[in-house]
This record gives C-alpha cells, structure tokens and sequence, in this order.
C-alpha cells in the first residue's frame, strides 16, 4: 500500500491533485544523505551526474535566459524524482513487495483510463481532445508510465509460463497503446517483445512445444487485432500517415520544432551542450515557450522529441547519462525472473528519444524502483 500511495502521489493521482509529487522530494534529499554503503555504485554515479545535468541547466538558463532558479527548480519538479533511487537504496524493501505493488497501480491505471474512456465526463485525470482526423477521443491520464512494467512483467510470466491470465493483462497495455495511436510505442513495443520471445525460444532450439506457443499467440494477436476498437485505432494510425504527420512533411509539427531548435533558438555552442533551462511560467523565457498553446501544436513544443528534445532544455550531458544508464542495464545479466527489466529499458531506448514516456509525469518513481530492483537482482 505504501509502494500504491506513492506510486499515485508520483502522477499526482491521475492529474486529480496538482503538485502531488512534491510531496516526495523530502525523501528524495533524505535519500541523497541516508544512503552510504549500496553496492551498485555505477547506478548511483550516473544519477548523480544526471542530477549534475540539471544543475548545469538552471545555471545555463539563470544566465542565457533571465529565468531565476527558484523557477528552474520548480519546472524541473518530476526530474528531481529520480533521486529517490537513494531513499530506496537506503531501505530493505522485499522485491516481491515491490512488484506488487506496481502490478497494483498498474491495474487501478488501467481501471481508472477504461472508465475515463467510456466516460468521458468523468473527472478523472486530463482528456486531450484531438478533432483534426476524425471524432474520436483521445483519453489521456497522468501515470500511463506504468505500462511498459505491466506488459513485459506479465509477458515474463507469459513465456516462463503460458496461462490465460497472462496474455489478457499484457494486452490491456496493448489495447491503450492502440487507443493512444502512439507509433512509437507500438514499435517500440513489438521489437521489445522479439527481444524477450526469442530470449525464450531462440530459434536453434525451437521444438513442438515452441511452435504451439507461437501458433497459440499468432492467434490471440491475431483475434486481438480484430477487435472494433483495435480496428478503429489502426485506421488513425493509417491516416495519420496519410495526413503527413510523418518526418518527411515540412509542415508536419515535429518538423518544425526540429528546425526551431536546432537553427533559431540557442544563443551559443555552450547552452546548446547545458540546454537553455526547463521553461516556467513566471519567467518571460517560460512565457516564450509556454505560450504558442494547445498541446501538440506549438514550434516550441520540445516535448514532442522526447530525449532528443530534453537535451535542447536539460542539456546533452544529462540525456547522455540516462541513455547510457538504460544501455547499461540492457546489456547486463539478470536471470529469467527479472529479465523483463532488459525488455522495458529495451523499450525506453527505442521510443524515449521520440517520446517522453520515460521520463515525464512521475516516472522517475518506476525507474527509482526498477533500478532498485536490477542494483539487487544483476549478476555480477
């Protein structure tokens, strides 16, 4: 219940309650003195020096950009949760524990984002209203960062042991994916899963039993697939690429964010590399950057490009250290029992440099306990 209550307070309990999070920050410094001796020193020296990153960037934006630091260390709320890694390096927490606790936030996310979907007068959490391709309404809800856990935790089960109940809690994640039309994570997503099914059944081993594996899966995606809401949310993706939301549109949003970044809006070759600062809104520079509007269509909209766009605000230094941490624990060993960590990582590399995901509305929280989990769990 503890690891619940934080879990909701870390995505301020879908949206329901505004700066929930910050009620975390106290264990996060707690944490940063609490923890003396926990052996996985590499893990804590890349936050630290991720940390160091986001110091770097509200000197950068104090100084290129007026922005005072009282300011940059309030925009910068959810990235400080990634310190409490060290209030949970300082406790004994049972692994177990810890998964249950996810499975169950994972469970009440999926709940809570059904029932927003059905009914979309309710109030829970935020709902995005997006009209340019057809009626349909898009559900978003603070604590999504929760899927990937729930999809590659039960997809280990799932290959370890084949049952029912497993297939239908991984394609719950699967179902708001398709919901959301978000390719990245669709991609993202099925190469994270070829990863972990031929982790299991490598090809020069296959046997009958494998194969009845797979022919049982093809089918369940496949029925999966015909689903009317699945149909739906395949024929947006289709028309999103039919609309020119693709790379290749000079007119396409993300397009021109890249080239407002990367042409008109650094000073200089140094806040290129410390990034101009995570915008405000008290601050004329977070004005400037706040105030093109409604979501998904603003040129100063970095968010859009996921690390890539993060290092334009917090600078190349710190993306650096976070991509270098999730490529670390990929190519780690961890046995069967927790190789869905490698999968998720898998995942957050493919689809967090174009999708915020990872990073944004709390997750910091999950990464705190996943990477508590693997400093326990890695082989050595």
């Amino acid at each position: 219940m503890k690891i619940l209550v934080i879990l909701l307070l870390a995505c301020d309990c879908f949206g329901n309650v505004p700066k929930a999070d910050v009620l975390l920050i106290p264990f996060c410094i707690c944490g940063i003195f609490m923890h003396s001796k926990f052996y996985a020193d590499d893990v804590n020296k890349c936050i630290k020096l991720t940390v160091l990153g986001l110091l770097l960037s509200m000197a950068s934006c104090f100084f290129f950009r007026g922005q005072s630091l009282w300011a940059s260390l309030q925009a910068l709320r959810f990235y400080w949760l990634i310190c409490f890694f060290f209030y949970l390096s300082s406790q004994n927490i049972e692994i177990k524990r810890i998964e249950k606790g996810l499975c169950l936030f994972y469970f009440i996310f999926i709940i809570a984002y059904i029932l927003k979907w059905m009914f979309p007068s309710l109030k829970i959490g935020m709902d995005f209203n997006d009209n340019s391709i057809d009626n349909t309404k898009n559900v978003f809800l603070l604590g999504i960062f929760i899927l990937p856990f729930g999809f590659f935790y039960y997809l280990n089960k799932l290959f370890k042991r084949f049952k029912t109940k497993y297939m239908f809690f991984v394609l719950l994640a699967v179902l708001i994916w398709f919901n959301m039309g978000s390719r990245t994570n669709i991609v993202g997503g099925i190469v994270s899963f070829l990863f972990m099914y031929f982790h299991y059944f490598p090809i020069s081993r296959i046997n009958i039993k494998h194969l009845k594996f797979a022919i049982t899966l093809g089918l369940f995606i496949f029925l999966f697939l015909q689903i009317p809401i699945i149909q739906e949310s395949l024929k947006v993706i289709q028309e999103k690429q039919q609309y020119g939301s693709t790379l290749d549109n000079q007119d396409y949003i993300r397009v021109q964010q890249f080239h407002y970044f990367t042409q008109d809006h650094f000073k200089n070759i140094f806040e290129y590399f410390l990034g101009s600062g995570m915008p405000h809104g008290t601050s004329a520079y977070g004005q400037k950057m706040l105030s093109h509007g409604e979501i998904g269509g603003i040129v100063t909209g970095w968010f859009d490009w996921g690390l890539i766009g993060l290092s334009w605000v917090v600078g190349i230094f710190t993306v650096f250290m976070l991509f270098y941490l999730y490529v670390k624990i990929v190519r780690s060993k961890l046995n069967d029992d927790f190789f869905y960590l490698k999968s998720i990582y898998l995942f957050y590399i493919i689809t967090s440099p174009f999708a915020i995901l990872s990073f944004e509305g709390g997750a910091f929280i999950l990464q705190s306990y996943l990477l508590y989990i693997f400093c326990k769990k890695r082989i050595r």
